[in-house]
Order: structure tokens, then sequence, then C-alpha cells
């Protein structure tokens, strides 16, 4: 039998693939799953039998771990149980409380994730400082220009997901509450494990929130919502979830995010590491903005421009590098648009494009951190050596 040719340059790149440490640097996007999570979608898959909304011993052990789920969430957020309801994650979370009520008017943040900013036909879009925090001046103008009458939203995106910027919801609220029958609802989607939360504290209408962007599994989320709000049921049929969201749960996935926020840990130390990443790559390339700097932000995002490279090209040359990290922005049919949060922040699109997203968590370590700086470095310095 004759041997089979492999080219050279292909047993070079299998070589290279498998002696390249892959570092996964993309946590906004989705986290990898805690042990804990996944073991205990195991042991549900396999042990818990029956539809919670039987009245047997097998529907009544199945509603009870549903409970108990819902409790632990409640507790962590400081919200009552009652105003949890499980969903299939922030998308169907943004469009129930975006879609589900007669609002007059939706005033939504222009950095507000697609599954909200698209929820709606002709968002109206609020205003936000070159740092992305919303202009409460503006806020307050479009309130007063827009008071009376049928409800009003305002729709909050907290922390982004591609600046991690914080935006100030204590006064965004106080705005609210001095006009008559405006409701507020964030979404915290990349919140949880990255900062406190406390539904009550904050004093908003709704909240939506999401497990993959923590640990736990994708496919899963829940819509936090006070009584107050005119929300309608989004899903119609059995009546589940106190007939606010009809169809039966996802009893695994739901059991797997309770584990996963039991074993949340805490990252507050990557603010340290990012800090000192962002510290160094800018002293590299002086002319590279940091979106959000001067912002609170969460502790695990940073979004940098490299100067004249696009940030498609990094997102390519990263990845061969080892690299996943993200460029934040929308494709379609072949083509890169700029990211419409960091465009709000940055009209000029040629310093837009450059921008690029990395995002840490549970598994990146100091050295992860190091040597992308390393990397990140050296595709500046190639590129423009080649300029």
């Amino acid at each position: 039998m004759d041997k089979i040719k492999v080219p050279a340059n292909l047993i070079l790149s299998c070589m290279r693939e498998q002696m390249l440490k892959r570092i996964y640097l993309d946590y906004n996007a989705t986290a990898p799953i805690l042990p804990a999570c996944i073991e205990a979608m195991n042991k549900t898959m396999v042990e818990v039998l029956g539809n919670s909304s039987s009245v047997h011993h097998w529907g009544q052990g199945t509603r009870r771990l549903i409970e108990s789920s819902r409790q632990v969430l409640a507790e962590i957020i400081n919200a009552h149980p009652d105003h949890v309801i499980f969903t299939s994650g922030g998308t169907e979370s943004n469009n129930h409380v975006l879609r589900g009520a007669a609002w007059r008017k939706v005033l939504i943040d222009p950095t507000a994730h697609d599954s909200a900013f698209k929820a709606l036909e002709h968002p109206e879009a609020l205003s936000v400082t070159k740092g992305g925090l919303i202009d409460l001046f503006d806020l307050h103008k479009r309130m007063v220009d827009s008071s009376g009458g049928q409800p009003i939203l305002i729709s909050i995106n907290s922390p982004n997901n591609e600046t991690g910027v914080i935006q100030p919801i204590e006064q965004i609220v106080q705005i609210a509450r001095s006009f008559a029958n405006v409701f507020v609802h964030v979404d915290a989607s990349q919140g949880l494990g990255k900062l406190p939360i406390s539904f009550r504290d904050l004093d908003i209408d709704a909240m939506t929130l999401c497990a993959h962007k923590m640990g736990g599994p994708q496919g899963i989320g829940a819509l936090v919502v006070r009584e107050t709000i005119p929300l309608q049921s989004f899903m119609r049929g059995g009546g589940q979830e106190k007939s606010r969201r009809s169809g039966s749960e996802n009893v695994a996935a739901i059991a797997g995010w309770k584990a996963a926020l039991e074993a949340m840990p805490n990252l507050e130390h990557l603010r340290t590491w990012h800090h000192k990443m962002e510290a160094t790559l800018k002293k590299a390339s002086p002319a590279s903005l940091v979106f959000g700097e001067n912002a609170a932000r969460a502790c695990n995002t940073t979004n940098i421009t490299m100067p004249g490279v696009p940030n498609h090209t990094q997102v390519m040359s990263l990845d061969l590098a080892g690299f996943a990290v993200s460029a934040g922005s929308a494709c379609s049919s072949g083509k890169v648009s700029v990211s419409r949060v960091i465009k709000s922040m940055m009209p000029d699109e040629e310093v837009a494009q450059t921008a690029l997203r990395i995002s840490s968590g549970w598994q990146t370590t100091q050295d992860d951190l190091e040597r992308f700086t390393e990397s990140w470095i050296n595709l500046l310095n190639q590129t423009h050596s080649r300029k």
C-alpha cells in the first residue's frame, strides 16, 4: 500500500496546536460551567422524576427542588422568592419585561444588550457620556417631556456586557420615582458573582438574570419582578410559575444553577489583575483607550483599543496565539460592523472598530492575563513594524 504523504506545513500546524496552551478570556460571552453545577445536573437527571405540576410524590419532590432553588437565588439577590420567575435566559427575560406591558414609552440604555435593544421596533435610546454612563440630565429632561398618561419603562444594562461599566442605578431610580407611573428595569445578566446585587435596596421594579454568565448552565435565567409592575404573561399554557411563565420548568438546569450559585467564587481579585494589565498595555500603547476607564466597572472586564488594528484582526491573530477574546461587534453576511455599545461612547468609527474585550472569570489565573498582555503587545509591535 502506498504511503499517504502529509504536507509538512500541516504536520507543523498540528504539532503547534498540541503544544499551544489555550486561554479562555471570553467569560462575558459564557463562563465555563462550575463543577458543582455539572454534578447537580447529572444527579437531577438521574434521580429526579416527576412533573412539578403533578400532585403525586414524585411531582412534589420536583416542586420542592424548584422552590428551594428559587429561595437560594432570592436570598443571594435580596429579593422575595415570589418575585422570581424562572425563564430560558436573559433574552426571554428582557423580551418579557419590554414587550409584556402596554408601555406608552420605553427609554432604553443605548449600551443595552441586543436582546433588550432589539426587543422593540422603535426603542427611544437615552444618551450616555464618553465614560458609558447614562446622562442623568438627559434622562430627567425626557421624563419631564413625557410625564403623565400610560406607564413608562426605563430599561438599563448594568454592568455592561462589553465594557463592564456599572450604571448609577440609585440616581436613575430617584429620577424615576419623582414622576408618576414610571418603572425601572435593570438587565443584570453580567452581575452575579461580579458585584453585590440587592433587588430590594436598589428599589427597582424588574431585573434580568442569567445563569451561564457566572458558571451556571445555558438555557436558564430569571426575571425578578414586583407585583406593582403591569406585566402580562409572556408564555401562556399550563400556568406554571404562578401563571406568569407557562411551560414545564427546566428542572435539571434550575438545580444546576442553584449549585452554581452556592459554589459561586468571589472574583474581586480579578480587578487588581485587570488594572495591572491595562496599565501595561497603555504603557506599551499610550494612544490606546480603555472604555469606561474612570467609571465603576465589573471586576473582570477590560475593553481596550489597539490603534490602527481592526478588532476582527486582533481576534483572529490572538486566537492563533491561543487566546479566546471578543471584538464585541456583530457579524452579518461577512461584514464586521462597529459595536453599537462602543460607538455610543466613541462616535469616531475608526477608533471604535479597534476595540477588543477581554473578560476573565473563575478559572482565570494571573499568569493567563500576563501571557495575554505579552501576546497583545507582540501583535501591536508586529503590526506597526509591518506598516
